[in-house]
């Protein structure tokens, strides 16, 4: 072999000279992320599965295992193997632990390594579960003894270790792919690189991608300038693996990430394909103790509420899009509501949340791309709304919508997300057809959090206890058409009912209405002309609407014109009835007609007393 001229990373560490013990090797494409500087899951679980005892230095310094590094031998130490000592000449057992890819070639030039320069007899190549992959003893010593078998090893070696006299373009490519220290993929929908950097996939610049390649050239001894350079480069990107899509399923924090079907906390590791993570430390233990006391306060007594806050996180977190369901919560400021919404955006992660408002979603193609992907969309701050919401009803709705992405044209495509809006504002929906009524489950905060129990810092204490609150979730709702069901029934309570007509003063004026038989038992729907004597009043609809509109001192740009009005008063008042449909599932209810003359709608006042309340 070539002769050694350095020690492998970390060998000259004390706890690496017991030389009838298990050296310690981390090998791989993926060995440097493993380790992690000591800090990360996968290496503690190593050293937990290895059961590695606490090391006693010559100065009797005690050294955790956690801190007791390995020998570590990346991409960029085994494209110089030859030149490393792996271990101490006395060496007599090594463990590898194979950390991502490691090639054929490369497991035997380790092994001609170890065979030639040490006396290690007992070697074996285990994954990073520890599972025994392969059993190195017999070949190590083989080639101790066979001439012709280590000869032949040593020219499959040199040639895949070394450069040949004018290397094509793909050489330098795949050479340069081996010296890389960290895992490098491509991702091809944005044609942008990513380097794993133990804990995320992150993008990497062209321009820096250049800087590396010309110092991988330059410790290669190779001779370059711009143009080959970038032709290299280019030719790199063609031959990266494919980094796949952001798996949304997962969830990840500093120390682990969540499973969000299964609740499970997983190492952090490239297979996961994470692009980002929360900045937030997991409380491991499991208990919720900040975010009950939230509830229970937010709650305050009411079951109903309180199982409905917790299916509607439910379906966040479990991304039951097809629901066709969209939770606003309203109510006072210092409710409880931003608690609720920061909740919400941990538990589906916030590199799975596109933030935009109902405004924005109605309007602007190029706001709506940003939901491309997002399994919430989420509406943090919603301002006072009056529509008809026809993209809010198509996402719930699961149905196309055309979005705009940057320098590209407009295109239809599905989004496949959950929608919750927070709110200080009643918002007035113009809804023909029950669409959105359907789908409206209105949760109040009305319970303002007293100075005395206001904690500034609870939101980011709150956020700790995320794998407590997911696993508490998938308890709570092994079956999730349970979550289903208490959010549809949630969608009629009491104060949902308060909040509408505070939204919309058409939700209000229907309440003093029901139906007749007939549309000729009806009222009449009259005009904004003549008179508004009680008569009128009691028997043409816009006129009482007028009485209403003037008892309830709306300014003139609120009172619907009547062509307007006839829209919004049928859909409120089937709001009101709950949407009766026929058994062909035709909606029925307000219906106008033609009768004796007069266009009339089929409903009368409840009671003919409330207009002489409204004139006064």
């Amino acid at each position: 072999m070539t002769k050694l001229t350095k020690n492998a990373p970390y060998l000259k560490e004390q706890w690496n000279k017991q030389h009838y013990s298990d050296l310690l090797v981390l090998v791989g494409s993926r060995a440097w992320e493993t380790w992690g500087k000591g800090e990360s899951i996968a290496w503690r679980l190593l050293v937990d599965g290895l059961n590695v005892s606490p090391f006693i230095t010559n100065d009797e310094k005690s050294i955790h295992p956690y801190d007791q590094t390995p020998v570590i031998l990346g991409n960029k130490e085994l494209a110089k193997i030859a030149s490393y000592r792996i271990a101490d000449k006395e060496q007599t057992a090594v463990k590898f632990i194979q950390c991502g890819e490691l090639s054929n070639e490369q497991i035997s030039a380790l092994c001609l390594n170890l065979a030639t320069t040490t006396a290690s007899s007992v070697v074996s190549l285990v994954s990073t579960e520890l599972c025994l992959i392969e059993n190195l003893s017999e070949y190590i010593q083989r080639l101790r003894n066979d001439e012709d078998t280590r000869e032949l090893i040593q020219s499959a070696v040199n040639k895949s270790s070394v450069l040949s006299d004018n290397p094509t373009g793909k050489e330098l490519v795949e050479k340069f792919k081996q010296w890389f220290k960290q895992p490098l993929k491509v991702e091809v929908s944005t044609q942008r690189a990513h380097i794993y950097n133990g804990i995320i996939w992150k993008p990497i610049s062209e321009f820096e991608l250049k800087r590396k390649f010309a110092q991988f050239l330059d410790e290669y001894e190779q001779n370059y300038g711009s143009d080959k350079l970038n032709k290299l480069v280019s030719l790199l990107f063609v031959r990266l693996a494919e980094l796949p899509p952001a798996n949304n399923l997962f969830n990840g924090f500093i120390n682990g990430a969540i499973n969000k079907v299964t609740g499970e906390l997983l190492p952090l590791t490239a297979d996961l394909n994470l692009r980002e993570i929360e900045p937030i430390e997991l409380d491991l233990t499991g208990e919720t103790p900040l975010f009950d006391d939230w509830l229970a306060f937010v709650s305050n007594g009411d079951t109903d509420k309180s199982q409905a806050i917790l299916a509607g996180l439910y379906m966040i977190l479990t991304n039951r899009h097809q629901w066709a369901l969209f939770l606003e919560c309203s109510g006072v400021g210092g409710g409880g509501k931003s608690v609720m919404g920061h909740i919400a955006t941990l538990l589906n992660g916030s590199a799975n949340t596109a933030f935009i408002d109902i405004e924005t979603l109605e309007n602007n193609a190029n706001g709506r791309a940003k939901a491309i992907g997002k399994t919430l969309v989420y509406s943090p701050d919603q301002a006072q709304f009056k529509g008809n919401a026809v993209e809010l009803k198509k996402l719930t709705g699961g149905d196309v919508q055309q979005v705009k992405i940057l320098y590209r044209d407009a295109e239809d495509i599905k989004l496949n997300a959950v929608f919750m809006m927070s709110t200080n504002h009643p918002l007035m929906f113009i809804d023909r057809n029950g669409d959105i009524v359907r789908r409206r489950v209105i949760i109040p905060f009305d319970r303002i959090i007293p100075l005395a129990k206001k904690d500034v810092l609870f939101v980011d204490k709150v956020k700790r206890e995320v794998l407590g609150i997911t696993r508490k979730l998938l308890d709570l709702f092994p079956d999730s058409n349970d979550a289903r069901k208490i959010l549809e029934t949630y969608r009629n309570n009491t104060k949902s009912l308060d909040i509408k007509m505070r939204g919309n003063h058409l939700f209000e004026f229907a309440q003093h209405f029901e139906l007749t038989d007939k549309i000729s038992y009806g009222m009449k729907v009259g005009s904004a002309t003549g008179s508004t004597a009680p008569n009128e009043c009691k028997q043409k609809l816009y006129k009482a609407y007028m009485a209403f509109c003037d008892y309830q001192n709306l300014k003139q740009k609120d009172i619907l014109p009547l062509n307007a009005f006839k829209d919004a008063f049928k859909s409120a008042m089937n709001e009101k009835l709950g949407n009766p449909t026929d058994a062909q599932g035709k909606l029925q209810g307000v219906q106008y007609s033609n009768s004796n003359g007069y266009l009339r709608a089929n409903v009368r006042l409840a009671n003919d007393d409330i207009i002489n309340e409204w004139i006064g």
